[in-house]
């Protein structure tokens, strides 16, 4: 079993510089676009379940990415982006994130998540597919690649600044 990810489509808020979080965004033309040559892509491989995050702009990527394999989607709100809380809709220029991603300082946010609060919900997830998949032989590569996976979003947690093409 291999496990691909894929980020949701450019909305309207990436392009203006708005910190999204948990807020239900939809895709902008161009992340349709984004969505439609993904699934160019995802065409070639072979895909037999999607897991997505309940947020509008996901949904829409995974529903895009998914027209022509028809697989099951399984929607599950935890793995949905972080809740930034009274940052949300903000501009991103004026907010220092280095602190609000350092594990172990764990700074609170106003009305949203703590990195730990976040690591724990996605983390929790991981952990329950981890224990749902019993494949014989190569269920024990999964089991590795998830460890690793994990370890590698925990080493990303104590990165000093985090920027991503869509987020802002």
């Amino acid at each position: 079993m291999r496990v691909f990810v894929i980020r949701h489509g450019q909305t309207n808020w990436n392009l203006e510089g708005k910190i999204q979080g948990s807020t239900n965004i939809p895709l902008n033309e161009n992340g349709i676009k984004e969505a439609e040559v993904a699934r160019e892509i995802v065409n070639s491989l072979e895909i037999d379940l999607i897991i997505c995050s309940t947020l509008d702009r996901a949904k829409q990527t995974a529903q895009i990415v998914n027209k022509d394999k028809n697989a099951p989607i399984i929607y599950d709100e935890r793995i949905m982006e972080r809740n930034y809380g009274e940052f949300e809709g903000a501009s991103s220029k004026g907010i220092n994130f280095r602190e609000y991603l350092n594990y172990y300082d764990n700074k609170e946010i106003k009305g949203g998540e703590t990195i730990q609060e976040f690591c724990k919900r996605v983390f929790g997830f991981l952990e329950e597919i981890e224990q749902k998949i019993k494949l014989a032989e190569s269920g024990i590569e999964v089991l590795d690649y998830i460890d690793e996976f994990i370890e590698t979003i925990e080493d990303i947690t104590q990165l000093s600044q985090h920027k991503s093409r869509n987020n802002a």
